[in-house]
């Protein structure tokens, strides 16, 4: 059905769906504003603490510091969290 290998040259595969790849948070956490130990510099991503620790908290960490310094810079062009692409706009 479509594949063109051979059926003794396709590799093993497994899907796995592991429920408890992240923690379940009870209540949302505080948020925090983005690290930043210059000016010019904001820390995003997961491995800076926020929670829980999945590419979604890293996205927004990183949307959260570009407004952050948007906001600290003076930007001329207004830049808003709800315009950002999210997967659900792109669905």
């Amino acid at each position: 059905m479509g594949l063109d290998a051979e059926t003794d040259r396709q590799p093993e595969a497994r899907i796995v769906k592991e429920k408890r790849a992240t923690i379940r948070q009870a209540a949302m956490p505080l948020p925090q504003p983005p690290l930043r130990p210059l000016a010019n510099l904001a820390l995003a991503g997961d491995w800076i603490g926020v929670l829980p620790a999945t590419i979604e908290s890293a996205v927004a960490s990183g949307e959260e510091a570009v407004l952050a310094l948007h906001h600290a810079l003076g930007a001329g062009a207004h830049v808003s969290r709800q315009h950002s692409l999210r997967r659900e706009d792109a669905a």
